[in-house]
């Protein structure tokens, strides 16, 4: 009866603390435009909008972040570079593919003022090709800060600090496709 007691007062003293739970809702958009609202977005889905609530008042979690979308085309090592960087802060960009979307491609030259690919727009920053340090200054200042990843701050730091001859052949971005 004891062990059934002490159970009993423990799920009473979760129930009458504070709620600190926190929930994120991503709108998630498929190939056809249509959007939905989830918890993680289903394959065959990209992430549009990402929004943080916590338990307390409804608010936000966190400060709001600033959108990340990156124009890449298929089979680009620097264009993986990026993903990859980004998914190791679990930060999922909105991915637009422009090797054969004319509209995209207008859309890109007018944001980055020509069609090399990858270019990463965080908020309104653009960042073209693979520069780390760039991305990080933008992601800082977009709301992306060390506690938006998903490393240790230790880890992070070792992440951030490559030999010179590693980023710059990472910084030229790819051919541009027309």
């Amino acid at each position: 009866m004891k062990p059934c007691q002490t159970l009993s007062l423990s799920f009473l003293l979760l129930l009458a603390a504070p709620a600190t739970w926190a929930v994120s809702v991503y709108q998630c958009e498929d190939d056809k435009g249509n959007r939905t609202f989830e918890a993680h977005c289903p394959p065959g889905t990209k992430p549009v909008e990402q929004h943080d609530y916590s338990g307390d008042d409804g608010e936000p979690a966190t400060p709001a972040r600033a959108p990340v979308t990156i124009y890449l085309v298929p089979n680009c090592d620097t264009c993986d570079q990026v993903k990859e960087f980004l998914s190791i802060r679990n930060i999922r960009p909105v991915e637009k593919n422009v090797a054969s979307d004319v509209k995209l491609q207008e859309e890109l030259k007018q944001r980055a003022g020509d069609l090399r690919v990858p270019v990463t727009i965080i908020g309104d920053t653009v960042v073209g090709g693979y520069n780390r340090a760039a991305m990080l200054d933008a992601l800082d200042a977009g709301g992306y800060g060390e506690s938006g990843g998903s490393a240790e701050p230790g880890e992070e730091g070792e992440e951030t600090e490559a030999p010179a001859e590693e980023e710059a052949p990472a910084e030229e971005a790819a051919p541009a496709t027309e």
